[in-house]
């Protein structure tokens, strides 16, 4: 069984944030080092949707998170390079598949898949992949706007425990106002 881990890009600091705890049941989400006394929602003005690892690594040991910016290069079953864009290299996105459950890489430039019948990260022939960067830190890359990878967010925070907790418990009430992009997590604030 994969490992299951979660990041997400805080844009105010500019970096990857790694998620200690998922809530799915809550969409809850607490960062590394975080604690239960505030309660954040997702607001596109600060934060990223979440990127889920793959359960895969790159050439170079490098864990592969949905929203990774990758080179790679296939090689079909009769030796043939495919897919070529600079130096033997074809770039993509790392993204869930849209129309079957499965990681995929999508091209960067028109959002389409490059497998006709499977995703690339299923294929058995040579496949090697690079993750070059990610689509929040390398905007020189130039993704597509408007797909998964930019939903609404709003923060929220509180004085006390129990204000977190009632807010929670008050999501989860009435959790059919949200939909599958929105995700709360916990993160201690100090001071």
């Amino acid at each position: 069984m994969r490992e299951i881990k979660i990041r997400i890009f805080d844009k105010k600091n500019k970096k990857i944030l790694e998620v200690d705890t998922l809530f799915i049941n809550e969409a809850m989400f607490k960062p590394v080092g975080g604690d239960e006394y505030s309660v954040w929602n997702y607001d596109t003005e600060y934060y990223s949707s979440p990127m889920q690892y793959t359960g895969l690594k790159d050439k170079n040991g490098v864990e592969i998170y949905e929203g990774d910016i990758v080179n790679f290069q296939h090689i079909d079953d009769y030796g043939y390079m495919t897919n070529v864009f600079q130096n033997g290299f074809y770039r993509g996105v790392v993204k869930w598949g849209e129309h079957y459950p499965a990681f995929d890489i999508f091209d960067i430039k028109d959002n389409s898949t490059f497998g006709f019948d499977c995703n690339i990260f299923s294929m058995e022939s040579d496949i090697v992949i690079e993750v070059i960067g990610n689509i929040y830190e390398n905007k020189e890359f130039k993704v597509l706007q408007g797909d998964r990878f930019s939903p609404p967010f709003v923060i929220k925070t509180f004085k006390t425990k129990k204000e977190a907790d009632d807010f929670v418990e008050a999501t989860q009430k009435e959790s059919s106002k949200y939909d599958e992009y929105t995700a709360f997590w916990v993160e201690e604030v100090n001071g």
